[in-house]
């Protein structure tokens, strides 16, 4: 072999290494890339938001009050997870939830949910002294269900005989 062509083997082992670092160190940053490119899941509303001060009004329905349709309730929130943005309360019934969203909700901040009137009531099942009711919270961090427990003669009033 000749003195040329010896030279030439060896400054190319010598280049191996840092080729393959190069290879490496761009496959790391395009996967890194790539998996940064997707949006982060929402959080769960129910450890987002408490709730406070609930309040509310129902109707019995037949058969005594084991069954009743909440006809009106209230509520204030607070975002504890963060703020939150593009926020949306609804649940079944509802004849328009676009009268109950909020643009920004600063964390920490305590928020008056505004006079929710189901279409029809939403029926709740008396279960261990209490009426549980379920509401979506959907905001662009957090999303999902919450429920509201309404306890009657302390936060939850009848509008008729029952």
């Amino acid at each position: 072999m000749t003195k040329k062509a010896v030279r030439h083997a060896r400054s190319r082992r010598r280049k191996w290494p840092y080729v393959f670092a190069i290879v490496v160190a761009a496959v790391l940053i395009s996967v890194l890339m790539y998996t940064n490119s997707y949006p982060k899941p929402p959080k769960d509303s129910s450890k987002y938001f408490v709730i406070s001060d609930l309040a509310g009004i129902y109707r019995p329905l037949a058969g005594g009050n084991i069954t009743i349709a909440i006809t009106d309730f209230a509520f204030n929130f607070t975002a504890v997870g963060g703020d939150a943005h593009n926020l949306v309360i609804f649940t079944a019934g509802m004849s328009d939830p676009l009268e109950h969203t909020f643009q920004y909700v600063p964390n920490g901040t305590s928020t008056f949910s505004g006079e929710i009137l189901p279409q029809f009531g939403i029926q709740s099942r008396l279960t261990a002294g209490q009426y549980p009711m379920n509401i979506t919270i959907n905001c662009d961090e957090a999303m999902g269900d919450i429920t509201l427990i309404f306890i009657p003669g302390e936060n939850l009033y009848s509008l008729g005989p029952g």
